[in-house]
């Protein structure tokens, strides 16, 4: 796979955004996106580093093949990166949890803690549970209905772990 091939892999198969979407945060424009990923013109050492910041690829990957395909980042570059990406999109329910989480106080705090360190291990139990919902796209595209039938899946999964 060529550079060219991978900026288009990357833009529709894993960011699943269009062509116009992707150019926009590059500061480039859609016809000359459409010219990279069909290989018509080449990558500048400017377009490259911008990729690589903006959508937190490896430059390595994005050039080569080699390596991961996203940088490793430290907890606070992913934290950041979190609510940047809960801040660009419709997810409600994302947003409705980081603003309940913004509200905690010390003590709540501890008792979250308490709980996921008590989750954690119910889920290292012998018990085998599948809490992983099968979701083949992503948040913004699913209907009311399949929000839904997540989410009361994750509810139900969390109470068959309460109950061990």
């Amino acid at each position: 796979m060529e550079i060219f091939e991978r900026v288009k892999y990357f833009r529709k198969n894993i960011l699943h955004l269009s062509q116009k979407e992707f150019a926009k945060k590059l500061n480039i424009s859609g016809s000359n996106l459409s010219n990279i990923e069909i290989g018509r013109i080449n990558l500048t050492d400017r377009v490259i580093n911008e990729i690589c910041d903006v959508y937190n690829i490896n430059k390595e990957w994005l050039c080569t093949g080699e390596g991961e395909i996203e940088k490793t980042l430290s907890r606070d570059e992913e934290i950041f990166n979190f609510f940047n990406k809960i801040k660009d999109t419709d997810n409600i329910l994302a947003k409705r949890f980081i603003l309940a989480l913004s509200k905690l106080d010390i003590q709540d705090w501890e008792v979250l803690d308490k709980l996921i360190n008590n989750y954690l291990e119910a889920s290292k139990s012998e018990i085998d549970i599948d809490i992983t919902p099968k979701r083949t796209k992503p948040d913004h595209k699913l209907t009311p209905a399949e929000k839904r039938r997540i989410v009361n899946s994750e509810i139900n999964q969390e109470e068959k772990v309460q109950i061990l």
